[in-house]
């Protein structure tokens, strides 16, 4: 969980600080946002490939974020697929259905459980929502940052799942998801957490 935590700290540094202004995902997201995902991707293929990766989730309830629950994700691809690469991603729940589907299920599918759009970026986010206003009405935003030779990256149909196995370490005994996202986990003594909270609340400016 530890290195989850540093991970998906690095990420948003990343998304915030290498993009230009115009590129950057804007902070009112963020702010709205009823929780957020980390995922880190490795993807290999030529033509048929595979696709694994692990990450945390948090909520928020009353502008704070909640306890991390780690995740992990698998999914196989058919297609114009050559490559490895290893993909950072950030998705954004945006509205109460999205974060009742996660609450309600230890699994999802993206692409059919779960509709998963490319977020808008920038700082003018009202100017690109008027151009496609498609990208509103999808329940979770993605947003993907890539290193490496690949063609055709993408999360659909990729099964996301949460790993009891790593939250009962980080938290010495079991904890579901719901407990994990309504607070009712304690979260050890922990820098990454600290940190990524700090720094999340920072660049979302959510307090």
């Amino acid at each position: 969980m530890e290195l989850l935590l540093q991970y998906s700290r690095q990420t948003l540094h990343e998304f915030f600080t290498l993009h230009s202004e115009k590129q950057r995902i804007p902070s009112r997201l963020f702010k709205e946002a009823k929780a957020i995902i980390f995922l880190s991707v490795v993807k290999g293929a030529i033509c048929i490939g595979a696709t694994l990766g692990s990450g945390i989730i948090l909520a928020r309830n009353d502008n704070k974020w909640s306890s991390p629950c780690a995740i992990s994700l698998k999914g196989v691809q058919i297609g114009l697929n050559i490559g490895i690469e290893r993909v950072s991603y950030i998705l954004l729940l945006r509205d109460e259905s999205a974060m009742k589907l996660f609450l309600g299920k230890e699994a999802w599918k993206i692409g059919t459980d779960l509709s998963v759009a490319a977020g808008p970026v920038g700082g003018d986010l009202n100017a690109e929502l008027f151009v496609n206003d498609t990208l509103i009405m999808e329940p979770v935003h993605s947003y993907a940052m890539a290193k490496g030779a690949y063609i055709g990256v993408s999360l659909n149909s990729s099964l996301i799942t949460v790993r009891d196995d790593w939250n009962e370490e980080f938290y010495g005994r079991k904890m579901n998801l719901s407990e994990i996202l309504n607070n009712y986990a304690n979260v050890p003594k922990s820098e990454g957490y600290s940190s990524l909270i700090t720094d999340l609340d920072e660049h979302c400016q959510i307090n």
